[in-house]
């Protein structure tokens, strides 16, 4: 039995005992562990529950998975007073415009010096559809390479001249003292020919060190997708956050923004 499988059996059995007892808590965390390693993209792109979220961390070896909603907050407020009660992590981002989007997801997987501990947050009023998410909890699929892919063209929005000079626009702003920190992004648009799966790409560019590589953050809203079933797949500039204390964050910045245009994304 693997490691994904050993989980699912004590995840199971947790929920069994979840509902012959009765529970005061509008929300119950069930947890397990397994020391062992699991491919979080390969179980992602087996996963069919969205939103999906991943998270490598740049400074420590961990490594973070989540998929569903349980919860979700527009203000971050709301989601701080939120891990304050309940003491949950919830992922999520801020836009730079201010928008934000917070989650308690249904399966967290952190994955950590070996070990791996999956999360399921359930709320305790609708036990039997929460169960639904561990039907095919265990399914994996292969990451493949993307050679299949053909680069037509690559349209960078600022060339070297327009670059340097929002590079001196920034400084200018910096010593005048209106801004103390800028991260310029040069939005790039590629067109190319075939299927551009997100998992596959992130696993590709994460074996490049690709700085953009440890984000990934999906849903089928178009205003806050990364990657979709569309035509046309987006990396928005956000920071994106793993709270597990109110008040702390975990942030990572994007730097680099990508639009993937004339090719069909697959989930």
């Amino acid at each position: 039995m693997g490691p994904l499988e050993q989980a699912k059996s004590a995840l199971i059995r947790q929920f069994d005992a979840l509902a012959t007892t009765d529970q005061q808590a509008s929300i119950v965390h069930l947890q397990t562990k397994v020391e062992s390693d699991v491919d979080l993209l390969a179980w992602m792109k087996g996963q069919s529950v969205y939103p999906q979220f991943y998270l490598r961390f740049r400074d420590e070896a961990k490594t973070v998975a989540a998929v569903g909603k349980v919860r979700s907050f527009s203000d971050v407020n709301l989601a701080q007073q939120f891990i304050q009660e309940h003491g949950f992590p919830l992922v999520g981002g801020l836009q730079f415009q201010g928008e934000s989007q917070f989650i308690l997801p249904q399966v967290l997987i952190e994955q950590q010096n070996g070990e791996t501990v999956v999360s399921v947050f359930v709320e305790t009023n609708e036990l039997d559809s929460a169960k639904v998410v561990l039907n095919s909890f265990e399914k994996m699929t292969a990451l493949l390479p993307l050679n299949q892919l053909t680069i037509e063209s690559v349209e960078p929005k600022a060339n070297q001249d327009t670059w340097c000079d929002w590079v001196n626009q920034a400084l200018n702003r910096i010593r005048q003292g209106e801004l103390t920190k800028l991260v310029l992004a040069n939005e790039t648009v590629f067109h190319m020919q075939g299927e551009l799966n997100g998992k596959d790409f992130l696993a590709a560019s994460q074996a490049k060190k690709i700085a953009v590589v440890t984000i990934f953050y999906g849903q089928i809203t178009p205003k806050t997708v990364l990657w979709d079933r569309h035509q046309s797949a987006c990396l928005h500039e956000i920071i994106v956050c793993y709270l597990q204390k109110p008040l702390r964050a975990l942030l990572l910045l994007v730097i680099i923004r990508v639009k993937i245009m004339n090719v069909r994304i697959g989930c």
